[in-house]
């Protein structure tokens, strides 16, 4: 009986033996956490042939805490992008809340590629001397202010860029890669496909855990 119990205890606990080992890895990176822990929470998912209340009280007790210690994880931006823009797992785990993911992958590439016009050097220009009056002689305070205004709607909605919108679009409709394939020699082919989603794929899901 007793050996029974710890033969199932034991089988109960191997998956985080398994994930402990997949993580600890020097390739395991960002990406490879919402998977992980979504396999790790269905195998703790209750069974209609478990008869041990003893077992059923422990998956319970396990799967609590899961809860408590990786519940934000799903709704981690880092983990979300991460996730998605590994090329072995894409929409596998957001199938209900897709186009929210890739609303979040859109501003992020804009987000990306504003930091990078920021941070890059900028154009230096030839003086020339201009025939129009300066702002201050030409235009008023108030008159500007009435203008901007004007030109501003009271509703801050964002329309998301469609150059970018079918960028991603194309990439979801790339084949998946099967779980032992490498995400980075993918994008090593591809980066010239989806510039943008290379950068922050880079940025991302190919940054290591550690």
């Amino acid at each position: 009986m007793e050996n029974d119990i710890i033969s199932h205890c034991i089988k109960l606990l191997k998956p985080f033996e398994e994930i402990t080992k997949k993580i600890s890895v020097s390739t395991a990176s960002v990406s490879d956490v919402i998977p992980l822990i979504s396999t790790l929470r269905k195998h703790f998912e209750p069974s209609s042939n478990e008869n041990d209340g003893g077992l059923k009280r422990m998956k319970d007790v396990i799967k609590l805490v899961l809860e408590k210690r990786f519940g934000s994880v799903e709704i981690n931006d880092l983990h979300t992008i991460a996730t998605y823009l590994d090329s072995r797992y894409k929409a596998s785990f957001f199938v209900t809340i897709l186009e929210q993911v890739k609303s979040l992958l859109c501003v992020a590439v804009e987000k990306l590629q504003s930091e990078q016009s920021i941070n890059s050097p900028p154009i230096k220009r030839k003086k020339t001397k201009s025939t129009e009056p300066t702002p201050s002689t030409s235009k008023s305070i108030t008159y500007s202010l009435e203008e901007f205004l004007q030109s501003s709607s009271d509703e801050e909605t964002h329309a998301l860029p469609k150059d970018v919108v079918q960028m991603i679009e194309n990439y979801h409709q790339e084949k998946r890669l099967d779980s032992n394939d490498d995400p980075i020699s993918w994008w090593k082919v591809k980066q010239n496909v989806y510039p943008r989603l290379n950068k922050l794929a880079r940025k991302t899901s190919i940054r290591t855990v550690y």
